[in-house]
């Protein structure tokens, strides 16, 4: 019966070590996909950290949205919730700006937005070539933690964090094998 017993565990331990392997891979694409700023997760999805409270309550500063940048014009409707390029501070620079459609003329091309608290449309007209998409979903307040990884600081502090939990988790499995390579000599 002691025999059985190891080559279930011997049989297992590769398989472990699949699984182990795939969900690092994963986890280093999302950590990748969501430190580089603009980068789209899973080709469809883009996040952005909401920075002001124009949207309050529905989304709050420090939010990450997911916006769906594979859409048209032809598909947002008034109410929807949309990211779009806008000069916002008139100094000549598109900003990426989260609003409610306010309305749309699709003879124009053109579609209007504004804020959450308010009826009144936003100062610019917009087209199609403005629209990045459309919002899918919100994570709360991770945003905050986002930019500050970032930023140079940031990363050195993730660096030295992420080479800490691997020596940590190295030592761990070194003791681990110590300790069966003990078990089995003894049996």
């Amino acid at each position: 019966m002691e025999n059985d017993d190891k080559t279930v565990h011997r049989t297992s331990a590769p398989f472990v070590k699949a699984v182990s392997a795939v969900f690092t891979l994963l986890l280093l694409y999302v950590a990748f996909a969501l430190l580089i700023p603009g980068a789209s997760l899973f080709g469809r999805y883009q996040y952005y950290v909401i920075l002001t409270g124009s949207m309050r309550p529905t989304i709050e500063v420090g939010d990450v949205v997911f916006v769906n940048h594979r859409t048209s014009l032809s598909s947002i409707e008034s109410g929807d919730i949309v990211a779009f390029y806008a000069d916002v501070t008139a100094d000549g620079e598109n900003d990426v700006v989260v609003h409610y459609v306010h309305d749309v003329d699709r003879s124009n091309g053109t579609f209007t937005t504004r804020a959450e608290n308010t009826t009144t449309p936003d100062p610019w007209t917009l087209s199609e070539s403005d629209l990045v998409g459309v919002y899918s979903m919100r994570v709360p307040r991770i945003g905050r933690f986002l930019l500050f990884a970032q930023t140079t600081l940031g990363r050195i502090v993730i660096a030295v964090d992420i080479a800490l939990i691997y020596v940590i988790y190295r030592l761990w499995i070194k003791d681990k094998d110590k300790e069966e390579s003990k078990k089995e000599k003894t049996t």
